[in-house]
Formats: C-alpha cells, sequence, structure tokens
C-alpha cells in the first residue's frame, strides 16, 4: 500500500498522470490485500493451535477459519490472473522483434 502511494506520488510531483494506470494499481492492491488477509487469517488460527495443543476450541478456530481463508486466497489468485491477463494483451499488441 505504501508503495502505490509512493508510485501515485511520484507521478503527481512530476506531472505524468496521464500515464499512471489506476486499474492496474487498483489491481495490484486488492491482490495483495486479499492474499494479506488471508494469510493473517490461516497464521494467526495456526498459532493458536500451536500454543494451545489439546484445546479443542483452537482447532475449531482453525477448522471455521479455512473457509474465509479459502474465499480471500481465491480471490487474490482471480486478481493476479487479471493483472496476467492484462499483461498478456499488452504483450500481444507489440510487434514481433526480428532476431
Amino acid at each position: 500500500m505504501l508503495s502505490v502511494y509512493k508510485i501515485r506520488k511520484f507521478y503527481k510531483e512530476n506531472k505524468l498522470t496521464a500515464e499512471l494506470n489506476t486499474k492496474a494499481m487498483l489491481l495490484h492492491v486488492l491482490a495483495f490485500g486479499s492474499f494479506v488477509i488471508s494469510l493473517i487469517l490461516y497464521s494467526s488460527t495456526e498459532i493458536l493451535m500451536e500454543i494451545f495443543p489439546y484445546n479443542k476450541k483452537a482447532f475449531k478456530w482453525f477448522e471455521y477459519s479455512l473457509i474465509p481463508t479459502a474465499i480471500t486466497s481465491s480471490i487474490s489468485q482471480m486478481f493476479l490472473c487479471a493483472i496476467f491477463w492484462q499483461f498478456g494483451g499488452k504483450l500481444a499488441a507489440q510487434p514481433a522483434e526480428d532476431s
């Protein structure tokens, strides 16, 4: 998030906002943000299970966290696919170089 802010700030300071692709930046932020959320969900319940290995509630919390973790991880992957789709479109639009 900080790097996106700094990139945007750089473009504004140098008056290059016409060249800034806000849609691509937003896709990057959403992909990384949803990945971080899924990582936090999974890691926090995994740590609880390690701290309290014989507590049944810790295992239940872990089981319940798998659904939102899978959802946010899948959303992150969909945003990543959209990013790669954009890159593929840009590469296909470029003329091929003769070797």
